[in-house]
């Protein structure tokens, strides 16, 4: 369960860069 909940946190995080380069470019 633990590796479940790192694997969806960092894509979460890479969301939210996904995100952010997004909205400066």
């Amino acid at each position: 369960a633990l590796n479940v909940e790192v694997e969806s946190y960092f894509d979460g995080q890479l969301f939210k860069n996904r995100v952010w380069v997004g909205i400066i470019e």
